[in-house]
């Protein structure tokens, strides 16, 4: 084999090489594609995009999972309705945009290892407990919160419990929780927290605390 032949199969091999690990991003459609958020969810691999057209959907659980968005509609979250609790648990790179959470428990809920965590542009409304909780076990790197309408949860509006680092709260409006019990508060701050910003949001009406340590 002379240099240049040598040179041409090494060429071709790094160009299948690159083909070969080369990530097409898809999009999954609910309900057109799939039936249920969980079933495009469990299908879901890193870069995926699941569009959720108008409607009423049960809670789901994203597990393991990386570079995922979950997206209804940002200029009317109150037509992509879940009714039940999201569970975020062991990922990175997710994102929650346009979507109503309501229900008889938490609305959000995130545990296990998390790192790069966005929810924007999303409500959490009516839900029995609190709007979004980051459970005792969440360890957490890199969150943002992002106007989001946090409003008559039962007990709090955000717990940022666990044990966090760089979290970033900003044009939210988390107001008028605590709807069952006098010790709601907008926000609930674990002691375990670093690098954290709340900024230039609308926190009002709440019975216990406008922002309250954990």
């Amino acid at each position: 084999m002379n240099r240049r032949t040598a040179i041409r199969t090494l060429i071709t091999v790094v160009v299948v090489s690159l083909a070969a690990v080369t990530v097409t991003a898809r999009e999954l459609r609910v309900p057109e594609d799939f039936p249920t958020i969980q079933d495009a969810v469990n299908v879901a691999q890193a870069n995926d995009v699941i569009l959720i057209s108008p409607g009423l959907y049960s809670g789901f659980t994203v597990v393991g999972k990386s570079d995922l968005t979950i997206v209804g509609d940002v200029d009317k979250p109150e037509l992509v309705v879940i009714s039940g609790t999201v569970l975020i648990k062991d990922g990175t790179n997710i994102t929650l945009s346009g979507l109503t959470v309501t229900g008889d428990g938490n609305g959000v809920e995130v545990d296990g290892e998390i790192q790069h965590f966005t929810v924007q542009r999303c409500w959490l409304i009516r839900n029995e407990l609190s709007g979004i909780v980051f459970l005792p076990t969440a360890v957490y790197e890199d969150v943002k919160i992002l106007k989001c309408r946090v409003l008559y949860n039962g007990h709090d509006g955000i717990v940022l419990g666990g044990k966090g680092k760089k979290v970033f709260l900003r044009g939210n409006n988390i107001s008028y929780n605590g709807r069952t019990t006098p010790t709601g508060c907008g926000i609930r701050v674990s002691q375990k927290l670093e690098d954290t910003v709340i900024s230039n949001n609308i926190i009002v009406g709440n019975p216990f605390a406008g922002i309250h340590p954990q």
